[in-house]
């Protein structure tokens, strides 16, 4: 089996090639694809395609009262554990509790936090405001598991962002 810290930069490749489209390829959207490579079954299918565009991003951030409990629900569909320490591969959310509009997805690489934003992978130096324990299951390669078949299909077009929140901020 591939080490955590190997298939989390064939990842990071792959994905960084994927054209940025909210809803289908973001900071959450990429959250979910990182867990689905480690061999969990798709925490965001019921997310994929839904939005389109920052509003409709900010609409569901909303509802769900922030990023944190969004990811927090999918995460515990997962049975993946709240931590208060990071680990490489360890997913969380980092930014500003007080904002939704400065909320990021995002992947602990060991020493930062990598965010996909609109042109590929920023490394960020942040506090979480919440981390999740990622296990690896029976991972797949990072080519088979960077996107669902939707995916693939709605990555046809492009879609630009603003500054503020995540469907996510470049």
């Amino acid at each position: 089996m591939a080490t955590i810290d190997a298939l989390l930069s064939e990842f990071q490749k792959r994905n960084a090639g994927r054209r940025w489209r909210p809803g289908s390829v973001d900071c959450v959207m990429t959250l979910a694809d990182w867990l689905v490579t480690l061999g969990h079954r798709d925490p965001a299918a019921g997310l994929r395609g839904v939005y389109h565009d920052e509003a409709g991003y900010r609409a569901i951030l909303a509802g769900h009262g922030g990023m944190a409990p969004m990811i927090d629900a999918r995460a515990t569909m997962l049975g993946l554990p709240r931590t208060a320490t990071a680990r490489t591969g360890d997913v969380g959310v980092i930014g500003s509790a007080a904002s939704i509009d400065r909320q990021w997805g995002a992947i602990w690489d060991g020493g930062d936090w990598l965010v996909r934003f609109d042109g590929g992978f920023s490394r960020v130096k942040a506090r979480a405001m919440a981390i999740w324990r990622v296990r690896q299951q029976e991972a797949r390669s990072a080519e088979g598991a960077t996107g669902t078949s939707q995916e693939a299909r709605s990555e046809a077009t492009g879609s630009k962002n603003d500054a503020r929140g995540c469907a996510c901020p470049s």
